[in-house]
């Protein structure tokens, strides 16, 4: 079960992400977030949508917490891109 855009590439089998080739050190968070944003580029979500998709729904975290993994996932696509040139 694989999915690919614009050059990130998840292996839900594997639990392995990849931009450019270049290896994603992910969290089990991270991969499902990615996972969820890769599978319908272009569509924008709610917090709470993230955070289902995340984090599962039932769990009790702060809103804010989504805020947290995005910035941190955006930093290590950031980086991966950056390596891959």
């Amino acid at each position: 079960d694989v999915v690919e855009h614009m050059g990130v590439r998840i292996d839900r089998i594997r639990h392995k992400a990849t931009v450019e080739g270049q290896k994603l050190d992910l969290t089990p968070t991270e991969f499902r977030l990615l996972e969820c944003l890769v599978r319908q580029p272009g569509r924008a979500f709610s917090r709470h949508q993230l955070m289902d998709a995340a984090i599962g729904e039932g769990q009790i975290v702060l809103e804010r917490t989504i805020d947290v993994h995005v910035k941190t996932l955006r930093k290590k696509l950031s980086e991966a891109g950056e390596s891959a040139d």
